[in-house]
């Protein structure tokens, strides 16, 4: 896919070379996932009715198990696609392992995340898929994905959290806690 190597090209070039945009680029792609975990597992505990809580618990971990967990091992498995670094013979910023490049794992895991807390919380849902955006971008300008593997694994997640929200059941929840 030219234009996927073009885009993914284009992201490097504007990154490498300025520290600024380097040191960003790893932060976000490297340490935003930590920060945007925390988050997820503050507003998590944050809710009051134990019902809800557990819901809320099940719902979002169910995505991310699918979407890591299943979905991500069958595309790697049967689309072992090498990531850039290792097909163009570059040094990345951020160390990864040379696994299989599609789907993103981290795309994948938190746009499913994202979209489980969409269900939840819509305004905490949007801004995890600004925040799993911002990430995934992230790992295209640090030289370990390719467009395509973030584009996939963002549709897949999606899928994952809507997949995640019909496996599980509705609990029923009261008014108040007893």
């Amino acid at each position: 896919m030219p234009s996927d190597v073009v885009f993914s090209g284009l992201l490097r070039t504007i990154v490498s070379g300025n520290v600024v945009f380097e040191s960003l680029t790893v932060f976000f792609a490297a340490y935003l996932p930590y920060v945007t975990i925390l988050a997820a597992v503050f507003l998590l505990f944050r809710e009051t009715l134990w019902r809800r809580r557990l819901y809320n618990i099940l719902l979002v971990g169910l995505s991310g198990i699918l979407a890591y967990g299943v979905v991500t091992p069958i595309f790697r498995f049967f689309l072992p696609r090498p990531r850039p670094f290792v097909a163009l013979d570059f040094t990345p910023l951020v160390a990864v392992d040379i696994t299989p490049s599609f789907p993103s794992g981290h795309a994948i895991f938190f746009f499913a995340i994202a979209t489980a807390f969409y269900f939840l919380r819509p305004r905490a849902g949007f801004w995890f898929l600004i925040v799993a955006g911002i990430i995934s971008v992230a790992r295209v300008a640090a030289g370990i994905h390719w467009t395509f593997d973030i584009i996939g694994g963002a549709l897949l997640g999606i899928l994952c959290g809507y997949a995640a929200k019909l496996i599980l059941p509705h609990l029923n929840f009261p008014k108040s806690e007893s």
